[in-house]
């Protein structure tokens, strides 16, 4: 029957997203834990022997990496702050081990603001996946997504106090 490929699966299939190990490691725990009968669905595929010896292809996918922007407002005590080299890294370094699916919160950046040397206020702090939109609100991702910062993604206004 037919079926929409990107949000419905087959019957009787499973597909899983996975970070980290290898293709050949991820294929033999997905054909050590699936159900017998159960089919697996994904963009990457590899072959692994059963316990009997027959080869068994088994399918999964690989979350995709998507670049966000940050834009942080800051008051600083010129005489202790650190630099903006050291607050940009500080911002990036919050999706450091950052899961698929998982958002980037607004909270995160500022408790990472507030944490370099210097930094008196966090007055704003802004999220979005292109240089010229960003926005007060956590930035969410599919569960296939992981939202990764970098320090030249990272903008820092540094406000008078």
């Amino acid at each position: 029957s037919a079926f929409d490929a990107a949000r419905v699966l087959p019957p009787h299939t499973i597909r899983a997203t996975v970070q980290g190990g290898t293709d050949a490691d991820v294929g033999a725990a997905l054909l050590a834990s699936r159900p017998a009968g159960i089919a697996t669905a994904g963009s990457v595929s590899v072959t692994v022997s059963d316990a009997g010896g027959f080869a068994r292809v088994m399918r999964f996918a690989r979350p995709t990496t998507i670049n966000a922007y940050a834009l942080v407002r800051v008051v600083v005590d010129d005489a202790t702050y650190a630099g903006d080299a050291a607050l940009a890294t500080a911002i990036a370094n919050v999706t450091t081990g950052q899961l698929a699916g998982q958002p980037i919160r607004i909270s995160s950046l500022i408790t990472a603001a507030l944490a370099v040397a210097g930094v008196v206020d966090c007055l704003e702090a802004r999220a979005g996946r292109s240089g010229t939109a960003q926005y007060p609100a956590n930035l969410t991702a599919a569960p296939q997504e992981v939202l990764k910062l970098a320090t030249a993604r990272v903008t820092v206004v540094r406000v008078a106090a």
